[in-house]
């Protein structure tokens, strides 16, 4: 057992090297110092002045730790960009974690292995993976999102309920996301051809819809 965790084990820890070095050498790139000034000030005021481009939740899970450690942020500094970028690179850590187990579940250990040793060549993930905007925790969000509609369609009915949340936080990061709700529904009356599923998926949207407005209230 121990062998057979060794090797993802190893490429995660070399994803998790990388994306530190990345975060530590590059300079902040144009999108980061608006979010974090974004997610900083709803921190502060509970009030949303981030514009219509994007949701609010991306923007406070980059500000985080400036929140929790009480880190004074001046804006455009990059020597405290590193600490919105923490918060990404755990999700990029997580978002290889999860298609590794999606991928152990359809064809074992190493089919998890070449997985995450694709994850640490593909240059969008590795150059993204370490910056603190709104695109890996978007894609955490969606496969996630894709994740617990699979559980959902193997027979799972309480995974609906981890598949509304995780449409609705999907919601609140970036308005893309909305695509998901026409890609649940098309993927759920295809894989069941019924009219029954067709109605548990209007279901499943409805809810996830009702649970974003709830949440971002």
């Amino acid at each position: 057992m121990r062998r057979t965790v060794a090797a993802p084990a190893i490429l995660l820890a070399l994803l998790l090297a990388l994306l530190v070095l990345g975060a530590r050498q590059d300079a902040g790139v144009v999108d980061e110092h608006p979010h974090i000034l974004s997610g900083i000030l709803y921190w502060q005021s509970g009030t949303f002045a981030g514009g219509f481009d994007n949701p609010p939740l991306g923007q406070l899970w980059i500000t985080a730790p400036f929140q929790l450690f009480q880190v004074d942020y001046r804006f455009p500094d990059d020597t405290q960009v590193l600490w919105a970028r923490l918060p990404v690179i755990v999700l990029t850590l997580l978002l290889a974690a999860l298609l590794a187990l999606w991928a152990y579940r359809l064809g074992g250990v190493w089919l998890a292995t070449g997985v995450i040793g694709l994850f640490c060549l593909e240059p969008n993930l590795l150059a993204h993976g370490h910056l603190a905007t709104l695109d890996v925790p978007l894609a955490m969000a969606w496969w996630t999102t894709l994740w617990m509609m699979r559980q959902w369609l193997a027979g799972k009915p309480r995974a609906v309920w981890g598949l509304c949340l995780a449409l609705a936080v999907a919601s609140l990061i970036k308005f893309t996301a909305l695509l998901l709700f026409p890609v649940v529904l098309g993927v759920a009356v295809l894989q069941q051809r019924s009219w029954s599923s067709l109605a548990r998926s209007l279901g499943v949207c409805a809810g996830a819809l009702l649970l974003t407005w709830g949440l971002a209230w």
